[in-house]
């Protein structure tokens, strides 16, 4: 089975296959996520890392693309790690390539189970995993917080929702549904 690096860089990890667009990180495989047709076969492969690539696919067409080639392309069962920067921090904001601002609610979209229970307590999502017959489990969503938050201060809920620089990145893990 294989195992993708996403939008590796120059971050290579051992035991992977560092994909990445731009051929000067060398990676192991060159593929514009966002429009190629992805080289694995169906079903190939059991795990992936997508560390800071998915921002940089532009909204729509071409992020609906990334999603339904990272499903086809993955077992059931197989677990696809992500992490993103959150966009109301300086880390999203000044990158002039990120290009899409990407919550835990954009990927829950993808994913029956998490839409179906939301759905019970009178919240609606797009239901984008019915559009195109893919479907993610979402684990939980990890948060990290800039180095200069004090993590005991008592109003840092509110100051998450409603200010900027205190969540630097989140990440999740996804598991591949199929059957």
């Amino acid at each position: 089975m294989i195992k993708l690096n996403l939008g590796c860089g120059s971050k290579k990890l051992p035991g992977f296959v560092n994909v990445d667009a731009q051929p000067m990180e060398d990676p192991d495989v060159v593929v514009r996520l966002d429009v190629d047709r992805w080289p694995w076969d169906d079903n190939s492969v059991e795990a992936v890392e997508a560390s800071h690539v998915i921002e940089h696919i532009a909204p729509v067409e071409p992020f609906f693309h990334f999603m339904r080639e990272l499903h086809r392309v993955c077992v059931d069962g197989a677990r696809v790690h992500i992490t993103l920067p959150h966009p109301s921090h300086d880390i999203f904001l000044q990158d002039p390539t990120h290009q899409h601002a990407i919550l835990p609610g954009t990927l829950a979209m993808f994913s029956k189970k998490y839409a179906e229970m939301l759905a019970k307590h009178g919240h609606q999502l797009t239901p984008f995993w019915k559009y195109f017959n893919i479907d993610f489990d979402m684990g939980p969503v990890r948060y990290t917080f800039d180095p200069a938050v004090d993590g005991s201060d008592p109003d840092l809920e509110y100051k998450a929702r409603h200010c900027r620089n205190i969540i630097k990145e989140w990440e999740t893990t996804m598991v591949v549904c199929k059957s």
